[in-house]
């Protein structure tokens, strides 16, 4: 989700990656985001931010995707490489414990089937 704060003529002047006091949620894919980053002084920061949190969520995308795959029986986690197997298995008991003790991870982090 990104953030922005509108100057009185409706520009985005601040833009956030988290909830703020006085910013608005707005699409990644609203023009005026484009527009904003395009014309920022800070924009190499920005799009650097950007793509890293989106790749953050598109490798948990993929992650979810794998799962369904295994749930089905498509696919076995055998035919993951050793490495990835390992992660993956890891980060299920790390999940797995935050369900159960503690909020160590959003809610959105959950994988939901």
């Amino acid at each position: 989700m990104l953030y922005v704060k509108k100057d009185a003529d409706g520009r985005i002047n601040e833009i956030e990656f988290s909830p703020e006091s006085g910013f608005k949620e707005i699409s990644i894919t609203d023009a005026e985001v484009s527009r904003f980053i395009a014309e920022s002084d800070n924009s190499q920061k920005i799009i650097f931010e950007l793509l890293n949190r989106l790749d953050l969520k598109m490798i948990r995308s993929i992650e979810d995707i794998v799962q369904i795959l295994i749930d089905k029986d498509l696919m076995l986690v055998t035919d993951l490489p050793e490495p990835v197997q390992n992660i993956m298995l890891f980060k299920k008991r790390l999940r797995h414990l935050s369900q159960n003790n503690s909020p160590v991870f959003e809610d959105d982090d959950m994988i939901q089937l």
